[in-house]
């Protein structure tokens, strides 16, 4: 499947789906592990995986020539990838778009992976990095902008941050103090480059029900989960009397999982430099579980 041809239209489609290159690998790689396997070996090894395939065969792989043509498709938890030569079918596959199949990786590798990288992780803030104005969507108050994200099933679930100009400087800061509240808690869980060494205090759930603990800065934690390819989404869960408790969710398009933090962040963090945020994590879940949630939930 590392064809010339096969290859570069990988990297043109990956352009514009950032899960093709994963996917591709993926495939390159699963057709080797059948290579190695015999007879009903194979036939169990893909029902195992939830490997279907519609039309054509892996056997067929070695027909690729320079007539070939290929396709992806992402579609309710599942990826599809279909290979042509003219009117041949050479492979028709669909599998899930599934974390631990797309990496090969079970789930407690994954977990270590995860928290062995993000113990090392720190974030450098890169000096080219400059707020483009014309993103921005200004707001009442002179000299304040909303930087508008998405939302995440529901509405109230969102990506935006908040900034402050500098004194017609045209440079942007995160907007982070007590008398805008809930837009720099905003911030904090979701902005790498707000003020202050804020610390987060986090437990990472993992397999077995077992945890483990560590403490870092909030921003590296931001840095950490951008770096890894994640968006990050936030909802109020409610408003107390010295804290604010909420949901973060961080995730991942491409290899289809969510982290799901509940978090506390105390009110005190504008003022008091040992205030510490609170978080609990639960991690790799498939992103496909957390809609169903949602929908049942909309229902």
């Amino acid at each position: 499947m590392r064809s010339p041809q096969l290859v570069q239209q990988v990297e043109q489609l990956a352009k514009d789906k950032p899960y093709v290159d994963v996917v591709y690998d993926f495939l390159t790689n699963y057709a080797d592990t059948l290579k190695a396997l015999r007879g009903k070996e194979v036939v169990r090894r893909m029902e195992y995986d939830g490997v279907e395939v519609v039309q054509g065969g892996f056997d067929r792989l070695h027909l690729v020539d320079e007539h070939t043509t290929i396709a992806f498709l992402s579609s309710k938890g599942m990826y599809g990838v279909n290979i042509h030569s003219r009117d041949f079918p050479i492979l028709d596959v669909k599998f899930p778009s599934s974390c631990q199949l797309l990496t090969g990786k079970s789930l407690r590798v994954l977990e270590r992976e995860f928290l062995d990288s993000l113990r090392r992780f720190r974030y450098v803030k890169s000096a080219s990095k400059r707020l483009d104005k014309g993103a921005l969507t200004a707001l009442k108050q002179k000299s304040f902008y909303v930087l508008k994200g998405d939302a995440y099933h529901l509405e109230n679930i969102r990506s935006d941050t908040y900034w402050e100009e500098k004194a017609g400087s045209g440079t942007f800061v995160p907007v982070f103090s007590a008398d805008h509240l809930t837009e720099s808690i905003g911030n904090l869980l979701l902005c790498e480059d707000t003020p202050g060494d804020i610390k987060l205090h986090l437990v990472v759930r993992q397999y077995g029900f077992k945890k483990h603990e560590l403490t870092m800065l909030m921003r590296d934690w931001v840095a950490y989960c951008r770096d890894q390819g994640c968006t990050l989404y936030w909802g109020v869960e409610s408003m107390e009397s010295e804290s604010l408790k909420a949901s973060v969710f961080v995730v991942n398009d491409v290899l289809c999982y969510d982290h799901v933090m509940s978090v506390e962040v105390p009110y005190a963090v504008f003022s008091d430099k040992g205030a510490i945020v609170q978080g609990d994590v639960n991690v790799f879940i498939p992103t496909h579980n957390i809609a169903t949630l949602f929908q049942e939930y909309e229902e």
